[in-house]
């Protein structure tokens, strides 16, 4: 099949099983027959808007959110669903967001139908205070038996996903918890500033935890490939990397995001709207908005430096590059033989602003 462009597909799951003490950008309730009216809708979505993106290839496509308490053998026909569809590329990473409480055999066997090739468990941390904390609806042991069930299934790309800055943290604990999630063996880290509820959260103190995970990590032999990413056997999030990068998305399902053709755009928020306009996507947009050739260019720039890609120091609009220079004077960026790259204090700013961004 002949292709134009390459993108990347998000599908939106934003479904919990209760509430958390931790900030996320949109979650619903719901009961077992809505969680099965929204799997049947995302995929009249899907189909509806197939014939629209037959000239791009996908390279990552990310199950987002909380799609593991959904049912198993319906997400993994979804799946397969974009893959009949939609022209997914030979080595196209298929990741979902999963639950640690939600990962057995009879998740993983459903699943198996739609060939996901990463999942990425969603721990925040191994301390069991901590997890009380949180208030998230799993324990400690059970984060261990799913990182053995995906073993057992002979799953080959696994993320754990820990906070940064939870109350009650130190860097005491958060030196176990790494300690511990280097025992389990994962193939990759994604480290995140804990976002509260109610309160602010000390952002310095959480770039100083950065700092010192950093350097741990680096010592065991970790690759940080961008702030708060590390990796092992090239394992990096493709998913991220490209939407820095490229900075285009097609998002399906409840406010989902999507950025391609110089606009971008969010799913409606209403459950109902949703559920009974899924066949026509256009019914589903709300707040279109038309991207300028600036926010475009500062888009690519804050992904190549958040990659270490040392993009070019010159060259830009009058508006970006009056943000670079203004990145430089603060310290955040600086310059080396006609290339730009951040600085200590930098990884640590931007890192802290891609949890402010609810994009995926």
């Amino acid at each position: 099949m002949k292709t134009n462009k390459t993108m990347i597909m998000a599908i939106n799951f934003p479904f919990c099983l209760q509430e958390e003490n931790h900030a996320h950008p949109f979650q619903i309730l719901g009961d077992s027959q809505i969680k099965m009216d929204y799997l049947e809708a995302l995929s009249r979505e899907l189909h509806s808007t197939a014939e629209d993106f037959q000239d791009v290839a996908f390279t990552a496509v990310k199950l987002t959110g909380y799609p593991t308490i959904m049912n198993a053998d319906k997400v993994g026909e979804l799946l397969h669903q974009i893959r009949q569809e939609y022209h997914l590329t030979e080595f196209c990473e298929v990741s979902i967001e999963t639950l640690p409480n939600t990962v057995c055999v009879p998740l993983l066997s459903g699943l198996s139908q739609g060939k996901p090739t990463r999942f990425q468990l969603q721990i925040h941390s191994l301390q069991p205070k901590e997890l009380l904390t949180l208030k998230v609806p799993y324990t400690l042991p059970d984060i261990q038996n799913s990182v053995l069930f995906l073993d057992k299934f002979r799953v080959n790309n696994v993320s754990l996903t820990l906070d940064l800055g939870i109350p009650g943290q130190t860097f005491v604990s958060l030196k176990r918890t790494l300690r511990s999630c280097l025992e389990l063996e994962p193939d990759h880290l994604m480290l995140r500033p804990y976002l509260s509820v109610q309160q602010r959260a000390d952002q310095k103190l959480q770039q100083r935890m950065l700092n010192s995970t950093d350097e741990y990590l680096k010592e065991q032999g970790w690759v940080n490939y961008a702030p708060g990413f590390y990796c092992k056997k090239e394992c990096h999030d493709q998913f991220l990397s490209q939407l820095w990068t490229q900075g285009e998305v097609v998002g399906f399902g409840l406010d989902a995001y999507s950025c391609f053709d110089g606009y971008q755009y969010r799913n409606t928020r209403d459950l109902a709207s949703y559920i009974s306009g899924a066949d026509d996507c256009q019914q589903l947009i709300e707040n279109p908005q038309a991207l300028s050739s600036e926010e475009k260019q500062l888009r690519q720039l804050r992904g190549q430096l958040l990659l270490d890609q040392q993009p070019a120091a010159e060259g830009y609009a009058e508006s970006v590059q009056k943000e670079i220079n203004s990145f430089i004077k603060q310290g955040y960026i600086e310059e080396l033989d006609g290339k730009l790259s951040l600085t200590k204090d930098g990884k640590g700013a931007f890192w802290i602003s891609l949890s402010n961004e609810a994009y995926y």
